[in-house]
């Protein structure tokens, strides 16, 4: 199954890029989404573990922290150059531009969302405050923002590699979770790098796999932290989040529920607070509404962002953008809820941890996919998602083997 699984991430990764340039945009569109589908799917639905996770007489694990640290050479190296020759420019891309005003303004104790007059003639920031406030580091380190996105991707792969412990790491798993590592990172780096070079999505990426990895080792107070990050950078985890909060309240786990909502709570409510945000939550929250309306008030401005990138929305012409839109409004609330629902009435074999991870990438599977502007960057989020679902599928897979061991002896 894990061969299986990462397959599929390698096909995810491939229509990023190279499928989409050399088939069909169409073709491309559709195998992501399958493939997609099928990782948040088969570790549910195939309850049968692996028989492969056995444990080698080599102690792999002291590896581990050499193949991170040759990562993060090999990243730098390359990030370094795609730095260097693509400048910051709110004509080319105003998000970073925005994140970095709002950031400065943060240290020097100006009004964070005061409109911006030097951006396209007075920018409105909107962005939740965990998106805005790692990048205040760059400032204080007097470095290019953008290495906070790298480092963020960095620390999120470097979890994936720690969760794959001693006894879980034979040379079989450590490949299996190397090849799309390396993979995904040598296209953003080589091939696209728009991910590094003009987004901010790197923060992003780095909150969900944070999560991720809190969920495969079980560590509630960090799976509530990281909700809260995430919940206060992209509000579209809510949902999600919702789900698995009613699904610990009908187990009656409150010590779990304890700990993860009041993980989350305190995030967020320090996030808002600390940074000012809260007089602008309205604002914030209604800006999905006026981004359709702008985006179908001048459709020339879009084409070909929708054309040429993954996502349904090349399917739908400009008049019914608002169709899809409302699509992605009710299937991102109602899906977490019913895929949650299932679990608690059928009580599958799957762990709940693996289970509350599946649900979190058919979540990001159906969000991106119906955005009305499918920005190539944005998807990384959940193909990196796909990554952390393979490895918390090998440590499942290891704890279930280990158990009928221990049962055995």
């Amino acid at each position: 199954m894990r061969i299986i699984i990462c397959f599929l991430i390698v096909l995810e990764i491939l229509c990023h890029n190279f499928l989409k340039d050399y088939w069909e945009d169409f073709s491309s569109t559709w195998i992501y989404i399958f493939a997609g589908l099928a990782i948040a799917f088969l570790p549910i639905l195939i309850n049968k573990t692996d028989n492969t996770t056995s444990r080698t007489k080599a102690d792999l694990a002291s590896f581990r922290i050499p193949i991170i640290l040759l990562m993060v050479v090999a990243v730098f190296h390359h990030s370094k150059k795609i730095l260097s020759s693509v400048n910051i420019d709110y004509r080319m891309a105003d998000m970073l531009p925005v994140i970095d005003k709002m950031s400065l303004r943060y240290l020097q104790g100006d009004p964070v969302y005061s409109i911006i007059p030097e951006i396209w003639g007075g920018m409105q920031p909107i962005y939740l405050p965990a998106m805005w406030i790692p990048f205040s580091m760059s400032h204080i380190l007097d470095i290019d923002m953008r290495w906070i996105s790298i480092i963020a991707i960095l620390g999120g792969c470097a979890l994936m590699i720690l969760a794959l412990k001693k006894q879980r790491l034979s040379s079989l798993n450590l490949v299996t979770v190397g090849i799309p590592i390396v993979l995904i990172w040598t296209m953003i780096t080589t091939y696209d790098h728009t991910l590094i070079s003009i987004s901010q999505e790197g923060v992003v990426i780095g909150y969900y796999l944070l999560l991720s990895y809190a969920l495969i080792v079980r560590n509630w107070w960090l799976v509530g932290l990281s909700i809260g990050l995430c919940l206060m950078s992209r509000y579209s985890l809510a949902p999600w989040g919702l789900g698995l909060g009613v699904i610990l309240l009908l187990s009656k786990n409150y010590k779990v529920i304890k700990q993860v909502s009041i993980g989350a709570l305190v995030t967020s409510i320090l996030l808002i607070i600390s940074t000012g945000t809260l007089p602008h939550l309205n604002m914030i929250f209604g800006m999905p509404k006026h981004y359709l309306t702008s985006v179908q008030a001048d459709p020339s401005k879009y084409l070909s962002t929708i054309e040429i990138n993954l996502g349904l929305a090349k399917f739908f012409s400009f008049e019914n953008l608002g169709v899809l839109h409302n699509m992605q409004l009710w299937l991102s609330i109602s899906l977490p809820l019913l895929v949650f629902g299932l679990y608690q009435y059928h009580k599958p074999k799957t762990p709940f941890n693996l289970y509350a991870l599946c649900a979190l990438k058919l979540s990001l599977v159906v969000f991106y996919n119906l955005l009305i502007i499918p920005y190539s960057y944005l998807f990384y989020t959940s193909t990196f998602v796909s990554i952390a679902v393979l490895t918390g599928y090998i440590v499942v897979s290891y704890d279930y083997e280990l158990k009928k061991e221990l049962a055995f002896n």
